[in-house]
């Protein structure tokens, strides 16, 4: 990857107003997105059941970075993605695999991937009505 697609992880803390705990996250911004397209790659990581390592947390950023902001498709296979994101392809097929059971990522063909609008898009709400009707006919096919 160059560094012009390199996510930045942004270092900020969430506070509970009610018992004043803080909590560390990291926010992943990526470069040249003018909108708000952000993701709490940590909290992810928990909900996917993953691994709190530094490589899961790389290779998540990178999917999100690649995802077209039109259609949520990352095109790559596992060779490319390994590559590309500097992850092992063993590591990417874990994470994979657990975005598949939480319903987060499905295969439209061989390389072609989707994220679920559910976790993000990028764009307008009516964008978004239209990721969620694509995602849904790619689940009912899968059936």
């Amino acid at each position: 990857m160059n560094d012009e697609n390199i996510d930045v992880p942004e270092n900020w803390e969430l506070v509970n107003k009610l018992t004043g705990e803080v909590k560390p996250v990291a926010l992943f911004v990526k470069k040249g997105y003018e909108s708000w397209s952000k993701c709490y790659v940590e909290t992810l990581m928990q909900y996917i059941e993953c691994s709190n390592s530094s490589s899961a947390a790389k290779f998540l950023s990178y999917l999100l970075s690649k995802s077209d902001k039109r259609t949520n498709y990352v095109i790559a296979t596992y060779a490319a993605m390994e590559k590309e994101s500097g992850v092992s392809q063993n590591l990417i097929n874990t994470i994979i695999n657990k975005l598949y059971k939480k319903k987060l990522i499905t295969k439209i063909q061989s390389g072609v991937y989707m994220l679920s609008p559910q976790m993000i898009y990028k764009g307008s709400g009516q964008r978004g009505v239209a990721l969620v009707k694509i995602w849904n006919d790619s689940e009912n096919k899968g059936k």
